[in-house]
């Protein structure tokens, strides 16, 4: 999979591409792009690694239906009052970064941010629990290095305790 820019230097192979694409009033800019599904095997030269379109490819396989003229009439009308483009959701949602259009849009973005807000919330939650099971885990090192003393001083303690025990019985033994 490629990604290609659109002839912006090249009017007549631009008017074209957009002709192919069907999307009314788009316009690309510097930056946007098309990927290589739409282009036939015979658009891209074969020198070197890279593979680059010849200069007079234009994109051609498209996975939507045109939509019939009535159709497209009924649809656009909805539109108006609906702001839905019907008449564009085919060829708009071919590839996920493409958009139906600035009504589709509003609601993605405004679905993204309460998905951005809910996930926020749950980092919040999330570094709450850590935090306090970093706390939990200090104490119980504390605890662990804390018995781990008393058990050292036992054992020393206990030691100790034999060996004056077994110096008494040796030297009671004499």
């Amino acid at each position: 999979l490629t990604f290609h820019r659109f002839p912006l230097s090249k009017p007549s192979v631009l008017k074209e591409w957009l002709d192919n694409i069907g999307r009314g009033d788009f316009q690309p800019k510097k930056h946007t792009v098309i990927c290589s599904h739409h282009f036939t095997p015979d658009c891209f030269s074969g020198l070197g690694n890279r593979r680059n379109l010849l200069w007079n490819a234009v994109p051609t396989l498209f996975s939507f239906q045109p939509p019939s003229p009535k159709v497209s009439f009924i649809l656009l009308s909805l539109s108006l009052f609906l702001c839905v483009f019907v008449s564009q959701d085919l060829r708009a949602t071919e590839h996920s970064y493409a958009l139906a259009g600035p009504c589709a849009a509003k609601v993605r973005l405004f679905r993204s941010l309460h998905t951005i807000g809910w996930l926020c919330r749950r980092l919040k939650v999330k570094c709450r629990v850590i935090q306090k099971m970093r706390l939990q885990l200090r104490a119980a090192r504390r605890e662990l290095v804390s018995l781990r003393g008393q058990s050292h001083h036992k054992h020393s303690t206990s030691s100790r305790i034999g060996e004056v025990s077994c110096k008494t019985d040796i030297g009671s033994a004499s």
